[in-house]
């Protein structure tokens, strides 16, 4: 499902070739997954609280397999943005669902360990697509066969959950409200929407950009005041009245929009800057898939001695040492070096998410698993999406602003062009001053860009850090509430045999 979300960015320019797309339609292409996703994700959380976790999961990936391999079809741009629309849609039940079933399976012994092998799967899920992608495609195979590939990764996970994931009675808890869902979806999706215009756009006050996300606000803030105090309600704000969920969900959501708009900027560093090709680019993300691999574990080692809250500080901080070493990049850093930063940022990473996660999911009741796993991950979506388009859109206008002097001489036309994108400007420079002046402005806003990052990680370490020890969150992961305590599944409920 991971995989999906991350696997088109390198077969974008073969189908915009293929079906002769614009860049609106490469937009939709890729945000139409991201809308759907994200406002969803509420929904199939109740969802599975309700209908069965293990019904809800399979639902979800027999869905996302079908509309993928439909997506694989070179039929027309509508067709192939609709079904990466429904893929967003079946996406959204499956990731709330697998971790609200790793809670409800395993007994709290044994809970802190499967949620590391959980962080991991979707750390190497996010980090591998682009290598997946680019191998098949330097394979000489036509686009669509990366969305093939989800599909059958899909299959695979629908075969291995149909044999290995037992049956959980409901819990019969949360009920889905007209409002409320018009009010979740509606809300999610065009504050989404908004962010991803105005990143795309880097005009924020343009009314394409404040309307939906106003709209969006307001009825979040709707759904807010109106399910507060709701017992059943579809997103259970309340939690965060918690200080250990609310500073699990700050870092997870600082950690996420910092992380994906690091490898926004990065792709165009090294595809567009150095010119690697997709596969290359892939390769050098590889160790981002080794430090969430090693970081996981680690995370559960150091939150077992040092406790979750200096662990998640911890991985802040080594995000934010990363990230500081970005602006010290140039056109002609060695590779080793590179491959060095990556590997630490991803390691930060993976010591935010487990604990991160962990510690978050404690503070749910037992019968909700499914919708706090739901709303933990809706909050790390959005962050997500506000990484990509906040940071891109700061790097093309600082971009754009220091691009302009080099390209005076070109027209109009042509000027307006290249100061949005460093691949137009060298496709347009006149000489090599030009060109040299095009890749010096840009790395001075990856420079920025980057800083701009580390500032936000490393406020929200010193946040966590503080505000964690004067709300005594828990000394390590293994601390659990009540609920959670002496019973692997909720109260009075029991397994039942496939």
């Amino acid at each position: 499902m991971l995989l999906g979300s991350t696997i088109l960015n390198v077969a974008l320019p073969d189908m915009s070739r293929a079906l002769d797309l614009t860049n609106e339609g490469q937009q939709w292409v890729l945000n139409a997954y991201t809308l759907t996703f994200a406002g969803f994700l509420l929904i199939a959380g109740t969802l599975g609280d309700r209908f069965g976790l293990r019904r809800t999961l399979l639902v979800g990936l027999g869905g996302f397999v079908i509309a993928s391999a439909l997506a694989s079809l070179p039929t027309d741009v509508g067709f192939v943005i609709a079904m990466r629309a429904l893929m967003g849609v079946f996406a959204a039940a499956i990731l709330p669902t697998t971790l609200a079933i790793i809670l409800r399976v395993y007994p709290p012994r044994q809970r802190a360990g499967a949620i590391v092998v959980w962080a991991a799967a979707s750390g190497l899920s996010i980090s591998i697509g682009p290598l997946a992608g680019g191998l098949l495609l330097s394979a000489g195979l036509w686009w669509g066969s990366v969305l093939v590939l989800v599909a059958l990764v899909g299959l695979i996970a629908f075969g291995m959950s149909v044999g290995f994931v037992p049956r959980l009675p409901t819990s019969g808890t949360g009920e889905l409200r007209f409002l409320p869902v018009v009010m979740s979806v509606g809300g999610i999706g065009l504050l989404v929407l908004g962010v991803l215009d105005g990143g795309q756009s880097g005009d924020w006050v343009a009314v394409t950009t404040l309307a939906p996300m106003l709209v969006g606000l307001a009825l979040l803030a709707l759904l807010v005041v109106t399910e507060g105090r709701r017992s059943d309600a579809l997103a259970d704000v309340g939690l965060f009245r918690r200080a250990d969920f609310a500073i699990s969900v700050l870092a997870l959501s600082v950690g996420s929009l910092v992380l994906f708009g690091a490898m926004y900027f990065l792709t165009f560093y090294l595809q567009v800057a150095r010119s690697y090709t997709p596969f290359q680019t892939g390769l050098l993300f590889v160790p981002m898939s080794l430090g969430l691999l090693a970081g996981a574990p680690l995370s559960r080692k150091l939150s077992d001695r040092f406790g979750a809250r200096s662990t998640v500080a911890m991985g802040m901080f080594l995000i934010t040492i990363a990230l500081a070493a970005m602006s010290l990049y140039t056109i002609h850093t060695a590779v080793i070096l590179i491959l060095a930063v990556f590997l630490v940022l991803a390691l930060g990473f993976g010591l935010v998410l487990s604990p991160g996660t962990t510690t978050a999911m404690a503070a749910v009741p037992a019968d909700r698993v499914g919708a706090g796993s739901a709303l933990v991950n809706t909050a790390r979506q959005i962050s997500s999406a506000l990484g990509t388009a906040v940071l891109g859109s700061i790097m093309w206008s600082i971009y754009g602003a220091r691009v302009a002097s080099s390209i005076a001489s070109l027209p109009d036309a042509s000027r307006s062009v290249a100061r949005q994108s460093l691949s137009a400007t060298l496709s347009l420079a006149r000489g090599h001053s030009q060109v040299a002046a095009a890749q010096d402005a840009f790395m001075q806003a990856l420079h920025v860009t980057a800083l701009v990052a580390a500032g936000a990680a490393l406020l929200c370490a010193i946040a966590v850090a503080v505000s964690a020890a004067r709300s005594g969150w828990p000394a390590s992961t293994g601390t659990e509430p009540d609920a959670f305590q002496n019973e692997s599944l909720a109260p009075g409920l029991e397994p039942v045999a496939n």
